[in-house]
């Protein structure tokens, strides 16, 4: 994308991704290139690990599947508030 390091932007992103990646590694890289953003992280493989995991990386929301898209709507909204 031409995403410049001044615009902020909202990430949805799983946590498992395809062929291994992850989700949250793609939180740390979008970081360290000096990117703004806001980050929900969504799992179909809750776990308490990948809570804390979440958390550490700052992630606004942690949504488990399957969830409402009103849901995803609402939290979206929250984390541009």
């Amino acid at each position: 994308t031409n995403l410049s390091k001044e615009d902020s932007f909202c990430l949805i992103t799983d946590i498992s991704l395809e062929e291994g990646a992850d989700g949250l590694l793609l939180i740390d890289v979008l970081k360290e290139r000096g990117h703004k953003f806001v980050s929900i992280a969504m799992t179909g493989f809750a776990s308490i690990e990948t809570a804390i995991a979440a958390t550490k990386k700052g992630v606004f929301q942690y949504l488990t599947k399957p969830f409402e898209l009103e849901d995803l709507k609402n939290v979206v909204i929250q984390a541009f508030e």
